[in-house]
């Protein structure tokens, strides 16, 4: 990946890490690395356990740039995680779709909560 276009993604998990810390949130892991994949953040949300997936573009079309093929591998590496874990509460996978306006560093955040469940055929 060029830097630039890895600069944005990291930049853009930062604004969506203070989004979601601004309502609540805690950080438990940010880019958890599994063999077959990264999950962007893994946070609380008062009882649930929330994996998030981050979006970020430039100008435009963050939202529509999530993949069948992405939120396959998404659950895979949740369910992987969750293998690992001792979580026994309630789990959920929220998308982020964050959209930098030109020339700025601001962001248009769009959050999906429970964008993708476990018995998805998608």
């Amino acid at each position: 990946m060029p830097d630039t276009r890895k600069a944005l993604g990291q930049d853009g998990e930062s604004a969506a890490l203070a989004y979601l810390s601004e309502l609540g949130y805690q950080l438990i892991e940010r880019n958890h690395r599994l063999r077959s994949g990264e999950i962007d953040l893994i946070l609380l949300d008062q009882q649930t356990l929330v994996f998030c997936e981050v979006k970020t573009r430039k100008g435009g079309g963050a939202a529509l740039s999530y993949s069948r093929a992405q939120g396959k591998r998404l659950r895979t590496l949740v369910l992987r995680y969750l293998a690992r874990s001792q979580w026994m509460g309630p789990v959920r996978i929220d998308f982020l779709a964050l959209d930098r306006e030109a020339r700025s560093n601001l962001y248009r955040v769009e959050h999906f909560k429970n964008a993708l469940s476990f018995d998805d055929t998608w």
